[in-house]
């Protein structure tokens, strides 16, 4: 047998020590102290997050076909292989899917539940303050089951109910949504039985205000190119039109987009006063998020300790996912940047803390910023932007991570030489026009502040990775961030466990 035979064996078997010791690891570590899911059993919810297609898949693997040094392409295979077991656990619903599916059949929600839940928001509904702070929080749910998106709006409307939602929905969506704000939130009779609400427009408005807007109206508004993109990352290209309605007082209210047959609003319950610029914007998925506390008194007071006190000053709030990996240790993450910005990509950020795009707050003029001078056009420079999730993920996180203008020399005269990115050497696929990229990429980090919260100090709870050390809940079933620690403000990715499903869906039907 030959000596690089030898080698390859002996890579192979360390390679299974190395993944029996850490799983070994995995089920001997610590436990959530009020009520905790075991870390081990949920590996497969963490594998299978944020699934991909089959066609991602086999693009995925034409990029690092490409790739020929041994040690990255057995890295790249191994990857892969992850992906594919991962996507066959999720195909067959033994992961994540298949426990949300099984939580809602097992415990449906009715629409007398809902009515419930929804009457329980209003009942002591009050008429909006006019001035002051204005806090939007920007959600988009096109086809979205309407469980979920009640589900997210009301713990909205029971923690922040000041707030105004902006949503973006289908129109085939709106009769049934639109029946929950049909009413002016001051001239709310609530009936003296809320069991026998039996439909959705039987519904009161809820506290918080609303408007909601038509996905394919809004979609016709875009450039072709920015149609091309999937509806993940198409989103941020729509969000802009809805700010600029807030700021010009609605003047589109009536406007109707002829190539979609639809107006672009649908429905809204704001007062001609409510209908300004806002000061705070918060971008969240809306599938898998709730409020469990007003998180808008918290995002200002980051901003402010960080010298931040008008809408007009730049600056975002991001989220960074519990430290438990890095971007170049989680086959997903890694995935969705090298996709994208291939080597260079996965080299700027290998090593770097996961920060999720789903939740972003940021003032009116830092989320203007963040999209028009950052994630669309990091868009552009993507190789690949038709993966049907997670890509803007990547971008976000290569976008927001501080780099030196020393790092950024190094990688421009790399590009220049057409590789090496990666500290190990060789040469790679290069991503095109690198320099350009980076020379954007710089631009937009001089003209931002950036705050970090991480998920640990639960301010944004990302649960995917946080549950790596199980669920923790005080005794009312809030999710804490850590033991002993106050209840999270907001929290995404619930669906990741189906308990919390369970819980969530459970707290906002009573």
């Amino acid at each position: 047998m030959s000596l690089p035979i030898k080698k390859r064996y002996i890579a192979t078997a360390l390679g299974a020590i190395f993944l029996l010791a850490y799983a070994l690891l995995l089920s001997s570590g610590p436990r959530g102290s009020v009520r905790t899911l075991s870390p081990l059993s949920l590996s497969p919810l963490l594998l299978a997050r944020n699934q991909p297609s089959d066609a991602a898949l086999g693009r995925w693997n034409l990029v690092h076909q490409s790739r020929k040094e041994s040690g990255l392409d057995l890295e790249s295979r191994s990857s892969l292989v992850r992906m594919r077991k991962a996507l066959k656990e999720f195909k067959k619903g033994d992961s994540v899917r298949g426990g949300v599916e099984a939580a809602e059949n097992e415990n449906p929600m009715t629409l007398a539940d809902t009515s419930r839940a929804l009457l329980s928001v209003t009942a002591n509904a009050v008429k909006k303050p006019e001035g002051g702070p204005l806090n939007v929080i920007l959600l988009a749910a096109p086809k979205l089951d309407q469980v979920d998106i009640v589900t997210c709006l009301s713990s909205i409307a029971h923690h922040s109910p000041d707030s105004i939602v902006l949503l973006i929905v289908n129109p085939e969506q709106a009769d049934s949504l639109k029946g929950m704000f049909s009413q002016p939130v001051e001239s709310v009779d609530v009936p003296q039985d809320p069991s026998s609400q039996t439909s959705w427009r039987a519904l009161p408005s809820l506290r918080l205000w609303i408007r909601m807007y038509s996905w394919p109206a809004l979609d016709s508004r875009l450039s072709p190119q920015q149609r091309a993109y999937m509806p993940p990352i198409r989103r941020y290209a729509m969000y802009p039109h809805l700010l600029d309605d807030m700021e010009s007082g609605g003047s589109n209210k009536a406007e109707v987009d002829e190539a979609a047959s639809s107006p672009i609003l649908l429905f809204s319950n704001l007062p001609p006063t409510m209908i300004r610029a806002p000061t705070g914007v918060f971008i969240s998925d809306s599938r898998d998020m709730v409020f469990q506390a007003d998180p808008f008194p918290r995002f200002w007071g980051m901003l402010e300790g960080d010298g931040i006190s008008g809408a007009d000053e730049v600056a975002l709030v991001v989220a960074g996912e519990a430290k438990v990996t890095t971007i170049g240790k989680d086959d997903w993450n890694r995935g969705w940047v090298s996709f994208c910005y291939y080597d260079l990509g996965e080299a700027m950020v290998q090593n770097e803390q996961i920060y999720c795009s789903g939740t972003t707050f940021g003032t009116l003029a830092g989320i203007r910023y963040y999209i028009t001078q950052g994630m669309l056009p990091a868009m552009e420079f993507c190789s690949v932007i038709d993966w049907e999730k997670g890509m803007d993920q990547g971008i976000h996180n290569v976008l927001l991570h501080r780099y030196s203008d020393r790092q950024i020399t190094e990688w421009k005269e790399k590009a220049d030489e057409g590789g090496p990115f990666r500290p190990g050497g060789g040469k790679y696929p290069i991503m095109k026009h690198p320099k350009e990229f980076l020379d954007m990429v710089r631009d937009f980090q001089r003209g931002i502040k950036i705050h970090v919260t991480n998920a640990e100090e639960g301010d944004i709870c990302t649960m995917a990775l946080l549950l790596i050390s199980g669920t923790f809940q005080d005794g009312e079933g809030r999710v804490l961030p850590a033991s002993g620690k106050a209840p999270c403000a907001v929290v995404h990715q619930f669906d990741r466990a189906p308990p919390l499903v369970d819980y969530f869906r459970r707290k906002f039907a009573e």
